[in-house]
C-alpha cells in the first residue's frame, strides 16, 4: 500500500495534540498511527509500519482543496489553526473538522494581500502575533482581527528597511525582537515598536562580520545565542547584545571540526546541545 505522499520533505511539524504533519513536494501529509480512532478520510492510506498516513493534496476541480502539492512550511498558532505555507500556492488554513482549506493568495490589486505566494517559513511570536517569510515578497505580519496582511519590504533610499526581499527564516530573541535571515541581504535584527531594521552584513574586509550574505538557515538557543549559517561558510555564533560573529568551518586537519561546511539545519535539544545538519 502507498505510504509518505512523496519521498523529498521539506519539513516535519508536531501540533500540540502530538500529531505529526509532513511538508511533502507532493501535499500534505498527516501521520497518525492506525488504532487512532479519530474521523475517518477517504485519502487515508496505511503503510507497513502500523502508521496511516492521510494525504491533503492539490485537486484543480475543488476550491477548498490545497493551494499547491509543492508544501514548504507548517505551524499551528495559538488558536490551534494549521497554517500551511506553499511554494507557488501562497498560505493556506486548513479546517481540520471538515478537511477543507481557505487561501490567501498575493493580488497585485490588494496592497494588504500575502505579498508573495512563494511562502519559506511562518513564525509566530511571544505577542502571538503571525508572521510569514516570503521569497520575494520580504516580510508580512498577519492582522488577524482585520484578516489582512502587513508588509515590510526592502525600499532603496531607505537603510533602516529590510534589507532583502527573500526572506528565508525568523526567529525571535528573549527581549521579543525578530530576527529576520535572508537570501541576498545577511541577517536583520527588526524592532518591532519602532519597526525599523538593523541589517548585519558580510564585509571581506572585516573577519568580524557575518560569514556570507546569503543564510541557509537560522536558530535563536535558549541561552540568547543566535546561530547562523551562512551559504557554504560553516555555521556563525553571535551573542545577542554584541556585534562580533564567531566562525566555525570545516577544517581538513582538525578531526573534531565542523564536519561541513554546506550547513543545512540547526536544532537545539533540550539539554542545550546545538545539532547541526550538512549536505
Amino acid at each position: 500500500p502507498q505510504s509518505i505522499s512523496s519521498n523529498t520533505i521539506w519539513a516535519t511539524y508536531q501540533d500540540k495534540s502530538g500529531t505529526i504533519w509532513v511538508a511533502t513536494t507532493n501535499g500534505l501529509d498527516k501521520l497518525i498511527r492506525n488504532d487512532d480512532t479519530s474521523k475517518t478520510s477517504t485519502n487515508r492510506t496505511s503503510s507497513k509500519d502500523s502508521v496511516i498516513f492521510i494525504h491533503y493534496q492539490h485537486d484543480p476541480t475543488d476550491p477548498s482543496s490545497l493551494s499547491k502539492n509543492l508544501v514548504s512550511t507548517i505551524l499551528e498558532d495559538r488558536f490551534g489553526k494549521l497554517w500551511v505555507g506553499s511554494f507557488g500556492g501562497g498560505l493556506n488554513i486548513l479546517d481540520r473538522e471538515t478537511e477543507q482549506f481557505v487561501h490567501f493568495k498575493y493580488d497585485s490589486k490588494d496592497p494588504h494581500s500575502l505579498s508573495s505566494n512563494v511562502v519559506k517559513s511562518i513564525f509566530e511570536d511571544s505577542d502571538d502575533q503571525l508572521w510569514i517569510a516570503t521569497f520575494g515578497g520580504g516580510l508580512n505580519r498577519y492582522d488577524c482581527q482585520n484578516e489582512l496582511f502587513i508588509r515590510y519590504q526592502h525600499e532603496p533610499s531607505n537603510p533602516n528597511s529590510l534589507s532583502s526581499n527573500q526572506v528565508n527564516f525568523i526567529s525571535e530573541d528573549q527581549s521579543g525582537r525578530l530576527w529576520i535571515a535572508t537570501a541576498g541581504g545577511g541577517v536583520n535584527l527588526f524592532d518591532k515598536q519602532q519597526e525599523d531594521f538593523i541589517s548585519y552584513r558580510h564585509d571581506p574586509l572585516d573577519k568580524n562580520t557575518i560569514g556570507s550574505d546569503r543564510i541557509m538557515t537560522m536558530w535563536m538557543d535558549k541561552s540568547g545565542i543566535l546561530w547562523v549559517a551562512p551559504n557554504l561558510r560553516g555555521i556563525d555564533k553571535l551573542l545577542i547584545g554584541k556585534t562580533k560573529f564567531q566562525h566555525y568551518h570545516h577544517q581538513p586537519l582538525k578531526t573534531n571540526s565542523l564536519s561541513d561546511n554546506h550547513v543545512t539545519s540547526l536544532y537545539s535539544d533540550r539539554e542545550g546541545s546545538l545539532w547541526i545538519g550538512t549536505t
